[in-house]
């Protein structure tokens, strides 16, 4: 509510307060109005803070999934040439391959046949050619066995033996021993006594032979096989450290390398090497022969026959 100071003074009455001593100060007027001046501009923009301190590393993502699988690459050089291989069945016009499995035989004659060794009594025909049958015996055609489709028996009881050979007689002799690269017989030695065997190639019959690629069995001498070569006089045979047993074996006679080393083995592994006595410029017949040691019957079973020449100039 206004004084009454306030309401004289608003009729225009003069005031009723004492004037102020000397000295002394007024009372306070009353307060004016608001100011209505204008409003000040902005202040200018602060400056920048400083920049924070980086956050640690997080914590490791998880293994993404495989990825696709990359082109093929290119193809690399060929490689180099290899080695040459050894002598492989040859081509036929260049070198001589023969092999017989004993099928199909027969006979122009009886294969009983009685005649001096090594002189022809008989011819034995096969499905693979033709042998020449000489001595004192008898072959027979046998049946076929698992893993033997052909085979055929010489069987003997003389000392001069039974022999089967390419051509007429022994003695024709259509190999030379230098064109000569390997040969194989399967054969069954059927006793371990009284017994002698020549497999390979030679020149004449056992008595007469004086060159030779062969595989020989002499129960009298050793219980072994043993390799022989010849070159008009006999070398010593070389032990195998091998009997024949009674079951088929696997006998083969074969160049070493380009020579002039014969290799022999048994069951397709090597057991023995000979380079003395080594026949280079004899001719020799591809021969099976077996004799009995004291006039009791002996015998030797024959599956497989095969002779390759080394590459010939024609």
């Amino acid at each position: 509510m206004p004084s009454f100071e306030s309401k004289r003074r608003a009729l225009g009455a003069p005031s009723l307060a004492r004037p102020p001593l000397r000295g002394q100060r007024g009372e306070r007027g009353p307060q004016g109005p608001p100011g209505s001046g204008a409003t000040g501009a902005d202040g200018a923009n602060g400056a920048d803070g400083t920049d924070g301190a980086d956050g640690a590393t997080g914590a490791a993502g998880a293994t993404g999934a495989t990825g696709a699988t990359g082109a093929a690459g290119a193809t690399g050089a060929a490689g180099a040439t290899g080695a040459a291989g050894a002598d492989g069945t040859p081509e036929a016009s260049n070198a001589f391959y023969k092999r017989d499995d004993f099928v199909g035989c027969w006979s122009d004659t009886s294969l009983t046949v009685s005649a001096a060794a090594g002189v022809l009594a008989a011819i034995l025909h096969t499905a693979d050619g033709s042998w020449g049958v000489s001595g004192t015996g008898t072959v027979s055609i046998l049946n076929g066995e698992s893993g033997h489709p052909g085979a055929i028996r010489l069987e003997t009881d003389a000392t001069s033996g039974l022999a089967i050979h390419w051509g007429g007689n022994i003695t024709d002799l259509p190999i030379r021993a230098s064109d000569f690269f390997q040969w194989f017989w399967i054969a069954r030695i059927n006793q371990a006594d009284n017994t002698l065997v020549n497999l390979g190639l030679q020149n004449n019959e056992n008595s007469a032979v004086t060159a030779c690629i062969r595989t020989t069995f002499n129960s009298a001498d050793s219980p072994h096989l043993k390799g022989q070569l010849g070159n008009g006089t006999l070398g010593t045979p070389l032990d195998f450290g091998v009997a024949p047993g009674t079951d088929w074996i696997t006998l083969n006679g074969f160049y070493v390398g380009s020579g002039p080393a014969i290799g022999f083995g048994v069951g397709g592994n090597e057991k023995t090497e000979a380079s003395s006595h080594l026949p280079t410029s004899s001719v020799l017949n591809f021969v099976a022969e077996i004799l009995s040691l004291d006039g009791s019957s002996v015998s030797m079973d024959l599956d497989l026959a095969s002779l390759q020449s080394r590459t010939l100039t024609r």
